[in-house]
Order: structure tokens, then C-alpha cells, then sequence
């Protein structure tokens, strides 16, 4: 027996394991009228009730048993009934003749048109290769949609340790072509550096690949520059720009997972073009990884540093300044209040501001109105957003990471995010940049910079803070405006990392040109799936709206539920 296929499913091929369920019973016993007309021919209840059983048997099991009565009492008993017969016990009659059960076998395969193996084996191959070669599924689950695929064509399943071979062969050819082709894409040179990745350097205690292995562990300025460099060192292996489409991404993450759990000396210890392709397929996957845990160092970075931690700040400000606040709108209630007693009265403006002062006096009341418009925030702000002051001083934990940020990763964008894209890419530069006379430290030249990207309300505030000298802006406010943007587009994948996994454009996967042409017909064989999908999903239609309809239909015996003409 080939190593793989597990022994339940040895076990429960082509024979009962139990009794079926209710719900077996009625799908593969059921006799319908087609089959009590067949059934109906044949002489004493022994013969009919046998005839049955054979019937049922071969479209639960996909073969017919050498003994036909070795089945569940709840199986014969259920198909007794439908034949009419008294007594269930009558098929002990149906061996008396030896010959019956093989005659009645030959006119089920013929009457319902089951096919033998050796008729359906090439198909089946070509099935299992493709769907071997899409999925890397393992032994055990492709000999059971093997089983599946057979029965689903009425193909009459052969012995088991025929299909167990049958499967394991395919399977092993179709893992060996893997190795093949992706050992076939590494030039020498390329060869060599993967080679390198299991040697231990001389004072290291461990391997290269081992140690590109592990990402970072706490999350810090300091450990986001540890992830770039090591994004920087996988990439400057070159292996990322290769071109694996000739492979299914799932088989190469597949074979990556060896490279990125197995120890090196175990990975040397691989034949020639396993051990290549085992090492390619985790270079590749290594950056992605690499890139993945920077990016997600990033957000936690953005998300629990930086804005959490600047919110926590606000809010403790705002607790602080509420007694403040309270007094000064204290003095603005008292002197309104004024104003809406004295609407309906003909007084003159000089009255109403003696009125307001035996209430307030003047002087409190224009302290009150600074002391407000120092607190509160523009217009069209956002409500909340006054932690983004709060952020701005956090400027020296983003200043040492931000340069190699943008240097090591490439990200792309969609139409509507690329002004943000182009103003991050050019935050290097900013934060590198050095005071002059007219641009004294702390402030940038708004001429060379995208100002269309700073929103309305806390942001513009925070970036053009009144003060600064003309024609500039507010360094670290605008870098940080700027930064904010980009991890919201980052989130919503409106800006996405080329060479990421997880913050990777989404649309990056799907297949197009020459490379869905080389990969539709294995792709479409293992789904099974039709070239043309017009007779599907007119099929799904249908089935969808007959569902609709049954449902509508019965709604009425609901109260209180309707469908209207929109389906709503």
C-alpha cells in the first residue's frame, strides 16, 4: 500500500462501513419509476429486493459487492419495503443461482450506462495530474476525490490498491515536475547564493537562511530599521524579481514552508533539484514574508505608538483644561443669555454691552474668547482630531525609520492614491533637509512640496500654523500629515507593496496574457470547470431564481415578511 492514503479510507472502500445515514438512504436507494419498472421485472421478492440492493449499492459504493447482501439490515430493510416485499428475509434466496447476481449486475451497467475503469483511466489521469499539479493536495485527499470523480461518471471504482498506486504515482510525478521547473529557472550564480544560505558564516552560530528566518520581536523605531535591513538584505539576493508563474503560488508557498521550517543540514541532505527548488521557493517567499512583517511592525507602529499614545495624551490635556473651559463658556452662556433677553426690547447696541457688563465684565469676556479660540478646533475639523498636535511631537520616532521606509520597499498605488504615493516618496528628502535664511529649521519651502494631500481642518491647521515664516510649512506636521495618509491608503490597499503578501495590490494574483493561457486548462480541469462558462452560470442562474421563487412563494405563510419587485 502507498505511503499516504490513510487507512480509513482503505478501510471504507467499496464496502459498508456502518449503516447509512437517513439521508444516504433516500439519495442512492430511493427507487424512483424508472427503477421500480426495472425492478418490477424480476420473478419472487428475493430476485426484486436483490435486484434493488445491487442498484443501490453500486451508486453508493461505485462497485458492486461479491457478495451482494453483505449490506446494513437498516439498507435492506428500507428497499424491501419500496419492492413490496413481506418479509425481508426473502434475500436469502437471491444466491441461490449463482449466475443472477452477475446477470443482474450486467443490466444495471448497461441500463444506466456505468462505464468500466480501464474505459475512464486516461481521463481520470489527466484529471488527477492537473488537479495534483494546481493544488498540491495530499495522497490521502486525492485518492478520496478520486472516488468522488469516479462515482460522480458512473465509473465502476477498481481494486483499491490499483487506484492507491494510480494516485501516488501521479502525485510523485507531479512533485518531481515541480522541482524540476523551478530548478531549472536558477542560473549558477543564483545556485551558488542559495547554496550559501545553508553554510554558517565563520563566527556565526547559525545558518544564513536560519537567521533571515526570524522577523522582528518587539516593536520599536530601532526593530522597524532592523526589518527594513533585513527586507533589503533578502531582496539584494535578486531572487524576487524572478518569474514563478509557470508554478501555482500555492504549491510554491507549499514548498516554501519546508525551506522556512526544516533545518539546514536536513535541506543539504535533499537531492540536487528538490533541494534547488525548495530554496528558490523560500527566497521568494522570504521577501514577501520580510516585507509583511515590516509593513506589519509599521501599522502596529502607526496604529499603538504613535496615534494611540498621542489620543492618550489628548485626552489627558483635554481633563486637564476642562475646569478652564468650563468657567470661560460659563462667562459666554451668561453674556448670550443677555443678548436673547434684550431681542424683543428696542435697545440701543451701548445698553445691551452695559447689560452684558453688570454680568460679565468686558475684560473677562475677551480673556474667555482667546482662551476658547486657542482651544478649539477649526471649522471643518474632525471631531476628536486634536491628538494629531500631540502626534507631531512624536516626530523623532518616524525620522529614524521613515528614510529607509521609502528606499526599501516599492509601493504602488491605485489612480486615486497616487498624489499620496508621490508626496510619501518624497518625504526622504524632507526630513534630510537643512534650515536657510528664508527657511529656517523646522520648516519646509511649501513651493516643492504636495500640499493638495494636507486636509481640511486639525491637519491644515497643524501644517500651516500661524507664525511661520511665509512660504513655508511645519516640517514634522507636514511629514506626519502626509505619513497618516499613507497608512490609511496602506490599510485599504489603495497603496500596496509590489513584493508583499499580505499588503499586496489584490489584483497582483490574477493571471492574465500568456500566463492564464499556459495555466487555463490544467486550472479549469482540476475545478472542473467548462471553457465556456455561459452554460454554468446560466445553470446557476436558474437555480438561484427558482430558489428565489420558491422562497417568494412561501412567504405569504409568514406574517408580517414580503418580497417587493426589487427583491428587497
Amino acid at each position: 500500500m502507498a505511503v499516504g492514503v490513510s487507512s480509513e479510507d482503505v478501510v471504507g472502500y467499496g464496502r459498508f462501513v456502518g449503516p447509512p445515514s437517513r439521508a444516504e438512504l433516500e439519495r442512492f436507494f430511493f427507487l424512483d419509476d424508472v427503477d421500480r419498472r426495472l425492478v418490477a421485472k424480476r420473478r419472487g421478492d428475493g430476485n426484486r429486493v436483490g435486484f434493488a440492493l445491487q442498484l443501490g449499492t453500486v451508486r453508493f459504493l461505485g462497485m458492486f459487492l461479491a457478495d451482494p447482501t453483505d449490506v446494513p439490515t437498516e439498507v435492506v430493510d428500507y428497499v424491501a419495503e419500496q419492492v413490496g416485499a413481506g418479509d425481508a428475509s426473502c434475500l436469502k434466496s437471491y444466491l441461490g443461482r449463482r449466475s443472477t447476481r452477475f446477470e443482474h449486475a450486467a443490466e444495471i451497467v448497461a441500463g444506466y450506462g456505468y462505464r468500466d475503469f480501464a474505459e475512464a483511466e486516461a481521463e481520470l489521469v489527466r484529471w488527477l495530474d492537473d488537479r495534483a499539479w494546481t493544488t498540491g493536495d495530499g495522497p490521502s485527499a486525492l485518492f478520496d476525490l478520486a472516488v468522488r470523480w469516479l462515482r460522480e461518471r458512473q465509473v465502476l471504482l477498481p481494486g483499491v490498491s490499483r487506484l492507491v498506486r494510480l494516485v501516488a504515482r501521479i502525485r510523485e510525478a507531479a512533485t518531481q515536475r515541480l522541482w524540476d521547473v523551478l530548478a531549472a529557472m536558477v542560473t549558477p550564480a543564483h545556485a551558488r547564493r542559495l547554496e550559501l544560505l545553508l553554510e554558517v558564516p565563520d563566527g556565526a552560530q547559525v545558518s544564513d537562511l536560519e537567521r533571515l528566518r526570524k522577523g522582528p520581536t518587539t516593536d520599536s523605531g530601532k526593530a522597524m530599521v532592523a526589518a527594513l535591513d533585513r527586507v533589503a538584505e533578502i531582496a539584494a539576493l535578486g531572487f524576487g524579481a524572478l518569474n514563478l508563474d509557470a508554478v501555482p503560488h500555492r504549491r510554491v508557498v507549499e514548498l516554501a514552508r519546508w525551506g522556512m521550517t526544516g533545518k539546514a543540514a536536513a535541506l543539504r541532505r535533499h537531492p540536487h533539484a528538490r533541494r534547488l527548488a525548495t530554496l528558490l521557493a523560500t527566497a521568494v517567499y522570504l521577501e514577501a514574508k520580510a516585507t509583511d512583517d515590516a509593513l506589519e511592525l509599521f501599522d502596529v507602529l502607526m496604529v499603538n505608538d504613535l496615534m494611540a499614545r498621542a489620543q492618550r495624551q489628548s485626552r489627558a490635556e483635554r481633563v486637564r483644561q476642562f475646569p478652564l473651559v468650563t468657567r470661560d463658556a460659563s462667562r459666554f452662556a451668561a453674556a448670550v443669555a443677555v443678548l436673547l433677553d434684550s431681542e424683543d426690547g428696542a435697545v440701543t447696541l451701548t445698553a445691551i454691552w452695559e447689560a452684558i457688563d453688570a454680568v460679565v465684565p468686558r475684560s473677562d469676556l475677551r480673556a474667555a474668547v482667546a482662551n476658547i479660540g486657542a482651544l478649539a478646533p477649526p471649522p471643518d475639523a474632525d471631531l476628536g482630531g486634536e491628538w494629531r498636535a500631540g502626534l507631531v511631537e512624536r516626530y523623532a520616532v518616524v525620522r529614524r525609520f521613515l528614510p529607509r521606509l521609502c528606499a526599501t520597499i516599492d509601493f504602488g498605488a491605485t489612480a486615486e492614491a497616487v498624489p499620496v504615493l508621490a508626496a510619501f516618496q518624497q518625504l526622504p528628502g524632507l526630513v534630510e533637509a537643512r534650515g536657510t535664511k528664508r527657511v529656517p529649521v523646522g520648516y519646509l519651502d511649501a513651493d516643492v512640496l504636495m500640499l493638495e494631500v494636507v486636509p481640511a481642518g486639525w491637519w491644515r491647521q497643524l501644517v500651516l500654523p500661524a507664525g511661520r515664516p511665509e512660504g513655508t510649512v511645519h516640517r514634522a506636521a507636514y511629514v506626519f500629515c502626509v505619513l497618516e495618509q499613507f497608512h490609511q491608503r496602506l490599510r485599504r490597499r489603495d497603496i500596496f507593496a509590489t513584493a508583499s503578501s499580505r499588503w499586496a495590490d489584490p489584483r497582483a494574483r490574477l493571471l492574465s496574457g500568456p500566463a492564464w493561457e499556459a495555466a487555463r486548462e490544467p486550472v479549469l480541469n482540476a475545478l472542473q470547470l467548462p471553457t465556456e462558462p455561459t452554460e454554468l452560470l446560466d445553470g446557476h442562474t436558474r437555480a438561484l431564481d427558482d430558489a428565489w421563487r420558491h422562497v417568494a412563494s412561501r412567504v405569504g405563510d409568514i406574517g408580517g415578511v414580503t418580497v417587493d419587485d426589487e427583491g428587497r
